[in-house]
């Protein structure tokens, strides 16, 4: 294209071979007046310790990031990224000097390029037309490339002592984001007391400065990161599940309007209402159309906790009445309700246990399953009226997959099901 005037690229490199075609690129159109760059580099993984180490200066960007020989150049627009350890104040005055002192960037009068370094996603920024600074606090776990940061609708973020500087201007610095993940603790692999500590902390600073927060534009909150079949509930401490309680009653009464709401467990709701129902928001669910969250199993475990589902309908119809979509985690069966019976023996309850599953594929256990499945379906429309789709993922046996087919087409002829040995999904 002998007349183009402009070009703008912008593009990840992960590989040394990358740098060498982004090279062929630039030197194919060395005609051009103006040259725009957005490049976001990580070499991490690459072999040439030289260039995971390096960082980028006016040697790199003239190595690497331009054309040999620049006929016609009037513009260089450049802003990049790079992977890399760590940048101290010094390593930055350095970097930006190099500009100064390079012939091709002096003579073109391109010397005032800015360095700043991103210490949450250890990135150094380096740029000819100023920096673009993400807003960021200690609380961000991480984010999405800075180029993309205006379509960005989603951020991870951490519970920690600077919780409340982030919620309190979320706002206004943050108007494009409608969905907020919170970490729960457990990436951070505490256990125990030192787990109590973290949840206390975060506590303390939410009671005493966040109870007057109301986010305008935030719809979906996300509360843990292990949506799976075999996610299992295990910090049984009353003490570490008051405080969390009270923890995610404060952060579910921010939204003005919750729409989407993923938490780990369905424990945790039943917790919020057990234990922390006055710090709660009237009618903070109210608004949620979905819900998300793990169940535990209705055949292994302890008789208090295969009984957790008979709690769900109730707790929707009550709290979430104009639900339209729910989405389960199980490690088994579809059926939120459990007909295993109750073993009293605590000694021999995984041995009574162990004779019960024996019995699950046989015809009256199968009919048991299907009568207690219809039962559960039914008062779940009964009680939520605006409600159109279940999916749960879970494993049962390949005999289940026909009555409970055929038991969908009898109570429920309008719906559409597809059924799976390891998913059930049902639109009413």
């Amino acid at each position: 294209i002998p007349k183009l005037k402009c070009f703008t690229l912008k593009s990840n490199i992960f590989r040394d071979s990358e740098l060498v075609y982004l090279k062929w690129i630039l030197n194919n159109v060395n005609h051009v007046e103006k040259l725009k760059l957005r490049l976001d580099i990580n070499l991490t993984y690459q072999e040439d310790s030289m260039k995971r180490d390096c960082l980028v200066d006016a040697n790199f960007i003239n190595e690497y990031c331009m054309p040999d020989i620049s006929r016609n150049f009037i513009v260089f627009n450049f802003y990049i990224l790079f992977k890399c350890e760590l940048l101290s104040d010094n390593n930055i005055q350095t970097i930006e000097n190099s500009f100064k002192i390079h012939r091709f960037f002096i003579d073109d009068h391109w010397i005032k390029v800015k360095c700043f370094f991103d210490p949450i996603m250890s990135y150094q920024h380096i740029s000819s037309t100023g920096m673009i600074k993400p807003k960021f606090f200690d609380s961000i776990i991480n984010y999405s490339n800075i180029f993309d940061w205006q379509h960005v609708k989603s951020l991870k973020v951490d519970l920690c002592l600077s919780i409340d500087l982030f919620l309190k201007q979320f706002d206004i610095l943050f108007p494009h984001i409608t969905s907020i993940q919170f970490n729960m603790g457990h990436e951070k692999f505490v256990h125990g007391s030192e787990y109590s500590m973290f949840l206390q902390s975060s506590l303390d600073v939410l009671q005493w400065k966040l109870t007057n927060i109301h986010l305008q534009y935030i719809t979906k909150l996300d509360f843990g990161s292990r949506f799976c079949r075999s996610s299992e509930y295990k910090h049984k401490s009353i003490d570490q599940n008051i405080i969390r309680a009270e923890i995610l009653a404060y952060l579910i009464s921010m939204p003005i309007q919750l729409i989407y709401l993923r938490i780990e467990h369905f424990e945790w709701l039943l917790h919020i209402v057990q234990y922390a129902s006055n710090k709660l928001r009237k009618n903070a669910l109210n608004s949620v159309r979905y819900a998300e969250f793990c169940l535990p199993s209705c055949h292994n475990g302890s008789n208090e906790s295969t009984r957790v589902g008979k709690n769900l309908v109730s707790f929707l119809g009550n709290y979430t009445p104009y639900l339209q979509t729910l989405r389960i985690w199980r490690p088994d069966d579809f059926p939120w309700t459990s007909i295993r019976p109750e073993f009293r023996t605590e000694c021999r309850r995984q041995i009574l246990t162990d004779r019960w599953l024996k019995s699950l594929t046989t015809f009256q256990s199968i009919a048991e399953h299907v009568s207690i499945f219809e039962y559960d379906l039914s008062q779940l429309i009964q009680q939520l009226k605006q409600f159109t789709f279940l999916d749960i993922y879970g494993r049962i046996d390949r005999q289940k997959i026909e009555p409970y087919r055929s038991m969908i087409q009898r109570h429920f002829p309008n719906s559409r099901v597809d059924i799976q040995i390891t998913r059930f999904c049902l639109w009413f």
